[in-house]
């Protein structure tokens, strides 16, 4: 066994992570000296006991990422192909594609590869990394995804504009960067999927599971949907047989991507049926006074650290709060937050406190999460960022 750098624990963390928990942080070990970003190294007890094997990161506040805790394991590119094949057996027995051609094939930490997320639109595979460190594994992770069921043309690399405003920067790993957007089937739904200004890498995938519920609960109501983006739920609620859709985001683009969206379904966006909305959402809602019988409140993260997490909670406290006032007796409202800073009993409690300040009464009768190719480990509840709630609005 080739003998690796050792980065040695300066924190009592041996058993969290021997435990399977990802991260260790820069404070948490002795700092080592001109460790190249990308190298694997052996995290050891101060009295020199193996705990795990990971890579180090030299440019970021998490300073190794666990790839295994078995000493006589390797991280090469076997290992990597390995971890691979167990992450795509998972999204055949739980996803599959059938009706739907988009899904996440890797979930980073959850999948035991810390730092790489790969997500799947109709052959088109679109890797983000949250570490440099990974990087020179994409070859092998690449070329088995390519030997899998799950057909493969291109695979792109994403990574953030240096720029704001500006798309992100895609680097070929595979075939051709794609020109246009994507068209995917999701659930019977097309949607379109811009991998280079889109969020995330172009669709939030965790609400896959949600946007289906939603289209399951639509026939015959008239829906509000807030932060709409690009009008996921909007679609699969027209397409549930909604009698209205109001869609209102603040950015004018992704209105028309969901206009667009609305076509690609067959759904003429200029009918009376359906409203789209350019504007703030906290100031549309607090000027609107039309009832709906189902309210969909997905924003995106106010909360992004520990440090916003109580600005966080007032602005949910009142998001909820201006969105059950639009709510009509015996309607429904989904709500969700996907920061991990805010758990699900914070957002049951704030979702609580909503309701005394609208002076409404709520029971939950659904508690939603990400759909399955998000998986969490027990032993690092951080991964579980998605919380939903459905409620039964009086």
């Amino acid at each position: 066994m080739k003998h690796h750098p050792r980065v040695v624990l300066r924190k009592n963390l041996a058993s969290s992570i021997r435990s399977g928990h990802p991260w260790l942080y820069q404070d948490a070990v002795e700092p080592p000296h001109d460790l190249g970003t990308g190298t694997v190294v052996d995290v050891v007890t101060r009295d020199g006991k193996f705990v795990a094997r990971g890579l180090w990161d030299a440019h970021s506040p998490i300073a190794v990422r666990i790839w295994t805790t078995t000493e006589t394991e390797k991280l090469d590119f076997e290992l990597a192909r390995r971890r691979v094949e167990s992450a795509l057996d998972l999204r055949r027995h739980l996803v599959g594609l059938g009706d739907t051609e988009a899904l996440r094939l890797i979930h980073g930490e959850a999948d035991r590869m810390p730092g790489i997320v790969c997500d799947y639109y109709a052959k088109t595979c679109v890797f983000k990394l949250d570490s440099a460190a990974v990087r020179w594994l994409l070859p092998a992770i690449v070329n088995q995804i390519v030997q899998s069921p799950f057909s493969v043309d291109h695979a792109v690399l994403r990574q953030s504009s240096r720029t704001d405003g500006e798309p992100a920067v895609l680097e070929p790993l595979l075939g051709n960067i794609p020109t246009d957007t994507i068209h995917i089937t999701e659930n019977g739904i097309m949607l379109e999927v811009d991998i280079a200004r889109g969020h995330k890498t172009g669709l939030y995938l965790d609400q896959r599971d949600n946007r289906r519920r939603i289209q399951q609960l639509s026939a015959g109501m008239r829906v509000l949907n807030v932060f709409s983006y690009t009008g996921g739920f909007s679609v699969a609620a027209a397409c549930g047989g909604a009698d209205s859709v109001t869609s209102v985001d603040i950015g004018a683009p992704v209105i028309a991507a969901a206009k667009r969206n609305f076509r690609l379904n067959g759904l003429d966006p200029e009918l009376d049926a359906y409203t789209f909305v350019t504007a703030d959402v906290f100031q549309w809602l607090d000027k609107s006074r039309d009832p709906y019988d189902l309210v969909i409140v997905d924003p995106p993260s106010m909360a992004p650290s520990a440090a916003s997490l109580k600005a966080a909670e007032r602005a949910y406290r009142k998001l909820n709060a201006l969105a059950l006032l639009r709510v009509a007796p015996g309607g429904i409202l989904f709500t969700a937050s996907c920061s991990s800073h805010i758990t699900e009993t914070q957002l049951i409690n704030i979702v609580g406190e909503s309701a005394e300040d609208a002076k409404r009464q709520v029971r939950i009768v659904e508690f939603r999460g990400a759909a399955p190719d998000h998986p969490v480990l027990p032993s690092f509840p951080e991964g579980r960022y998605l919380t939903g709630l459905l409620l039964y609005v009086d």
